[in-house]
């Protein structure tokens, strides 16, 4: 069963307990996931989440992961499983396992970039009056107008329209990225009454190429050139969830290129088809990364980083201490 984004964040959901979120709007996909885990939550408090990458699926098949899952555990709890996955093979074998009447699970959602209108998994989604189907697209030129509006209105922020126009043209397509630089506006315009517009431009261009200079050092390997930028946003509004988000940005870009490739693309036409696309000054350090970091290893990072943002949120570690533990890991990575 297909839903429109904007419908299925205002229904309620009923009996469904299983979904498919994809997409190029890595916001949108995170929202849609968001939604059905408060569901499931207020439905049933004694739930837990576990994540499914790509990587997990080849060392144990997907009948072996719902059969490890499928019962409650010996307090009652029931699990829902996240699985984020790049492959098209193993999305075709899960499409078949799912036609099973036998298949026993709690809750499923499905996490994936864009898919082909053909694809049988999306098909069986689409088709299905069981299963929740939300393709993700870019937002709109309005869409994004209407998020900057309300986003700043609800922060108690009025601005003109000529500034909506400014931010809407300026911002990429993706709504976790509007998002993270709407929540720098927000700072910046609570400490300035009046702001114009090239101050914000001056102030959006600085606090950019500090995270670019970070993120790459990190993405790069270079360990002075990382800690010498971590250095200078110690104290600042950044914290650890913000930082690990960025992080995962860059890597989530690395592996849609790696993805490319492995689809037959060249490394340049997989670089060039990124949406928002690599800052051309930035193209040949990114190509770098690229045969840097395997795309296993990208895969490892980006397991590991989402492990650490869940880690910080549940208060069980202490934020800071445990997030450069595990930048260092990161910096040690080995296929």
């Amino acid at each position: 069963m297909i839903k429109k984004y904007d419908i299925f964040l205002q229904e309620k959901i009923s009996h469904n307990n299983i979904f498919l979120f994809y997409g190029v709007n890595q916001g949108r996909i995170d929202e849609c996931v968001n939604y059905v885990k408060k569901d499931i939550k207020e439905k049933d408090p004694n739930t837990y989440f576990i994540y499914i990458y790509s990587d997990d699926l080849k060392i144990k098949n997907f009948k072996q992961i719902l059969s490890e899952t499928s019962q409650d555990d010996i307090f009652g709890k029931k699990c829902c499983i996240i699985f984020l996955l790049t492959e098209i093979k193993q999305l075709n074998e899960i499409q078949k396992a799912l036609q099973e009447e036998s298949l026993k699970f709690n809750s499923l959602i499905f996490k994936t970039s864009q898919l082909p209108k053909k694809n049988l998994f999306r098909t069986l989604f689409e088709k299905s009056q069981d299963k929740i189907c939300v393709p993700c697209y870019e937002e709109t030129l309005m869409e994004k107008k209407t998020l900057i509006r309300n986003y700043l209105l609800d922060e108690q922020i009025k601005i003109s329209e000529n500034q909506i126009e400014y931010f809407s043209s300026n911002f990429s397509n993706d709504r976790l990225e509007i998002i993270n630089e709407l929540k720098k506006l927000v700072i910046f315009f609570k400490e300035n009454s009046d702001p114009n517009l090239d101050s914000l431009n001056v102030i959006s261009d600085s606090f950019d190429s500090d995270m670019n200079k970070l993120t790459f050092g990190l993405a790069s390997r270079n360990f002075e050139s990382f800690w010498s930028e971590y250095s200078k946003l110690v104290g600042s509004e950044i914290n650890e969830i913000r930082l690990t988000t960025f992080f995962l940005q860059h890597f989530e870009k690395l592996l849609n290129v790696h993805n490319k490739i492995s689809e037959g693309f060249s490394t340049f036409n997989a670089l060039k088809s990124l949406n928002p696309p690599i800052f051309f000054k930035h193209e040949k350090e990114f190509l770098y990364q690229i045969n840097l970091w395997s795309k296993n290893q990208v895969l490892r990072v980006i397991k590991n980083l989402h492990a650490c943002q869940v880690s910080i949120l549940k208060g069980n570690n202490s934020s800071k201490s445990f997030f450069l533990c595990q930048i260092t890991k990161i910096f040690h990575f080995s296929s």
